[in-house]
């Protein structure tokens, strides 16, 4: 099977990587064609080598100012064509039948040939002339296939291409860290034990292991990211803190974490709000700014988690009305012994629907809460706030279900 890519100068460059190395895994032979636009954005967006890798994965390359190249012609027995990214210039000459270069006379005889031609169109939001020309290239049989996460299905990831990465193996703030490829497991009892707690233990490990734990040392102020493989017991000295009333204050962190609710309502109705609804305030309240922060430093990273400021301030205000809904009306007229029938619950019901948004979004933003390899202090301890935070959530609104549809 034989396939064109296209290669335009749209934002998006690595795309085209990722479409080469699919085509080569299903075993087809590509004919490559790139814009001089493009040059410059796949050397600028993933690297001064990415235009060499490409070319490797082609069994056969085109200049863009070459008329005469095989692909321009219909007698050429290609299977179809890919433009990976396609700009809305390439589009615009596509759907009007400029054949001013080899791409878009390319992509102009797949259409009349009647064979498949796909563009992965990259640009947002869009204007009516960008819309008119994706409808005149699928009237005429293409297919506008924007460049999407496809976040149904298991929120499934991209596929990515090992030339996208241009750093080494740690991506922290100045100090590596082990590979890391999952986050960190929400906190067992077992593994709370004194040893974690001892003063040869590095105080990003405890960060990584206990959700919260990176708050208590910020207020102390101790290191848990650039300086936290520094011992427990040496930060606590160089910070003029107690080690005692340290070890103290990541106990209670590790005992308010138990989920475990009591049977009698009177007693559930406080448990919820001392276990769920005061937890989740408090931790909003540190997640949000480690979250800008880790946005700020590692923004240029292909897995950094942009736009999670964004969902944790609509997360924390909904949260806030919901609980302030539930303490203030809902509680209360069950400890008064009304039956949920009796209560309005459009509104929390309305509030629970779009937590719930929120938390898809969360997830989906940072590819189910997964670190990537090398992840710094301030990143791990991100993501354990994070994983808890959505483990509590869960286990709210399970509680929840019982208490308001009984």
């Amino acid at each position: 099977m034989r396939v064109v890519l296209g290669v335009s100068g749209a934002s998006g460059a690595a795309l085209a990587l990722d479409c080469a190395e699919l085509l080569r895994a299903a075993g087809a032979e590509i004919d490559l064609v790139v814009s001089a636009m493009a040059t410059r954005t796949l050397r600028e967006e993933v690297g001064p080598e990415a235009q060499d890798r490409l070319i490797r994965l082609a069994a056969r390359v085109h200049a863009q100012a070459d008329p005469g190249a095989a692909i321009a012609s219909g007698s050429c027995p290609v299977a179809g064509m890919i433009v990976a990214p396609c700009s809305m210039r390439s589009l615009a000459a596509i759907a009007t039948g400029l054949d001013d270069g080899l791409l878009t006379r390319a992509a102009g005889v797949q259409l009349k040939e009647r064979r498949p031609l796909v563009l992965l169109a990259r640009e947002a939001p869009l204007t009516q002339a960008h819309l008119r020309n994706m409808l005149a290239v699928t009237e005429m049989g293409g297919i506008i296939l924007p460049p999407s996460p496809p976040f149904i299905c298991g929120r499934v990831r991209w596929p990515r291409s090992p030339a996208r990465s241009r750093r080494g193996p740690s991506i922290c703030c100045g100090s590596a860290r082990p590979a890391r490829r999952h986050g960190p497991p929400p906190p067992k009892e077992t593994e709370m034990t004194e040893t974690l707690f001892a003063a040869e233990t590095p105080v990003a490990e405890i960060s990584a292991q206990i959700p919260g734990a990176a708050e208590i040392f910020r207020r102390a102020g101790i290191s848990f990211c650039c300086g936290g493989q520094t011992p427990l017991g040496e930060a606590a000295n160089k910070a003029g803190v107690d080690l005692g009333r340290l070890r103290a204050d990541l106990r209670a962190l590790v005992a308010r974490a138990d989920r475990t609710p009591p049977a009698d309502p009177a007693a559930l109705i406080n448990h919820l709000k001392t276990r769920y609804h005061a937890a989740h305030r408090e931790e909003l309240s540190w997640l949000l700014p480690m979250a800008q922060k880790v946005e700020a430093v590692h923004g240029d990273h292909e897995e950094a988690p942009l736009g999670l400021t964004e969902v944790l301030v609509s997360l924390s205000a909904l949260l806030d009305a919901q609980m302030g809904l539930e303490e203030q009306t809902l509680f209360p007229a069950l400890s008064r012994g009304l039956s949920p029938v009796d209560l309005e619950l459009e509104d929390w019901f309305a509030a629970r629907a779009r937590v719930i948004e929120l938390d898809e979004a969360l997830r989906g933003i940072t590819h189910d809460i997964t670190l990537p390899v090398g992840a710094c202090g301030s990143w791990t301890a991100l993501y354990g706030g994070l994983r808890k935070l959505t483990e509590d959530l869960a286990e709210h609104r399970r509680i929840e279900d019982g208490l308001f549809t009984a």
